[in-house]
Parts: C-alpha cells; sequence; structure tokens
C-alpha cells in the first residue's frame, strides 16, 4: 500500500506517502487509514516519524485521529498537504524533542533538589500563578508562556550551564506549530488545563520540601500526560 523509504526526512516521507495514497483515491474522505504500526511497517520508519507525521496531517486539516477508534481522512484540499509538509519541514522533530526532555528533566530536578534555596525555587511559583489566570481566562498563549518559563527557571536552578544550554535549546524548538498544536490539544478542556497547572505546582512544592522523589514522580506523569495526546 505504501512506499519503502529511500531518502527525505523520515516523517515529510511518511505524510508525502498518506497524501499520494489520497491524490491516488486508495483514500476517500472518510476512509480509516492503517493504524500505526502498520504505516511504520510498509515504509521502514519508525512509530515516531509516523506520529509527527499523523499530527502534521491533523494540525493541516487532512486527518481526524479519534481515541479509541482510528485515524480518519476529513479533507483532501492541495493547500491542507502542502501545509502539513510546511508544519513538518519546520518542526518536524517535535516527538523527539518531548522524548528528549522527558529524559532530561529528572535529572534536572536532582540537581535543583540538591543544589536550589528554597527562595530561589520560590521563583517557581510566578510561573504556576500565570498558568493559574490563563486557565481563569481560556488564555492559551499566557499559559503556554507561563509552561515555557517554569521550565526555562527549572533549569537555571540546575547551577549547570551546559544542562541549562541543553534546555534553553529544546524549549526553543518546541515552540513552534506543533508544540503549540499539542499544547492546544491538551488545553480544548478546562479539566486538562487545570491538571497541567497543578502537576506544575506539584513540582515546585516536591522541590520546596526537598522531596525529590515526589518531584520526579510529578515530572514523569507531566510528560507521560503530553505523550498520552500524541
Amino acid at each position: 500500500m505504501f512506499e519503502r523509504l529511500e531518502r527525505d526526512k523520515k516523517s515529510i516521507y511518511v505524510a508525502r506517502q498518506i497524501i499520494k495514497g489520497i491524490q491516488d483515491g486508495r483514500f476517500r474522505l472518510g476512509d480509516r487509514i492503517p493504524p500505526e504500526q502498520v504505516i511504520a511497517e510498509e515504509i521502514g520508519v519508525s512509530r515516531t516519524a509516523v506520529r509527527e507525521a499523523l499530527v502534521a496531517l491533523e494540525m493541516a486539516g487532512v486527518l481526524e485521529r479519534r481515541a479509541g477508534d482510528g485515524t480518519y481522512i476529513t479533507g483532501f484540499l492541495p493547500v491542507s498537504f502542502a501545509q502539513a509538509i510546511e508544519i513538518l519541514q519546520e518542526d518536524g522533530n517535535t516527538i523527539e524533542i518531548i522524548e528528549a526532555r522527558a529524559l532530561l528533566e529528572p535529572c534536572i530536578v536532582d540537581l535543583v533538589c540538591e543544589r536550589a534555596s528554597e527562595a530561589e525555587i520560590a521563583t517557581l511559583y510566578p510561573f504556576v500563578e500565570r498558568m493559574d489566570r490563563a486557565v481563569k481566562s481560556s488564555d492559551v498563549d499566557g499559559f503556554i508562556e507561563g509552561d515555557y518559563l517554569f521550565h526555562s527557571q527549572l533549569a537555571k536552578l540546575s547551577k549547570n550551564s551546559i544542562l541549562e544550554g541543553i534546555m534553553e535549546q529544546l524549549l526553543f524548538l518546541m515552540r513552534k506549530h506543533l508544540w503549540r498544536y499539542i499544547k492546544e490539544k491538551c488545553l480544548r478542556e478546562k479539566k486538562r488545563w487545570a491538571e497541567s497547572a497543578e502537576i506544575h505546582r506539584v513540582i515546585a512544592d516536591a522541590l520546596k520540601a526537598k522531596d525529590l522523589s515526589e518531584a520526579k514522580r510529578a515530572v514523569s506523569k507531566h510528560f507521560e500526560d503530553i505523550f498520552k495526546l500524541l
């Protein structure tokens, strides 16, 4: 059904293959496409590359992913195809960046718990409060900014310039199309907004109490929640 990868960025190649299937008439409006694993095996790429392509195609209005049901064709305008490819060209490694952060941030939390004073840890709370205000006012931009600043400050409190630099680069890369889309998807329901803000408060509270185990648990929960959206 799909051609195996020869060259091209993997997620872009996957997206092009799905678009080609729509253009060739193999997939029609309302059709359900094969599962991620099947696409990955046929093309010869990882499920991460497939997932990135599906997220971009959904963002462009080509697909709709329905939890527990599958992924369906919902649009076939050429401009939507072009938009999906443009998103991947600019921001195609978002999932890998999230994976890197999920591995890196527990290490950062470890150092913060060891090195940061109570007064320094207190500098995290204004960003949590900013997220809380954004929840109440349905301000997506404000929430994203509060989240960004929280994690940026967390890295600074590790007092490790290398980790801080890596985190700043990851956060910068994530402030593009796909990351915003993932955040907006997470924040469509007020309950999700509140839960996301609360987990940041739990991280700050655990660090303030020097409870490393709880801080790491909260960080892991934060990324588990993100991965569930992908």
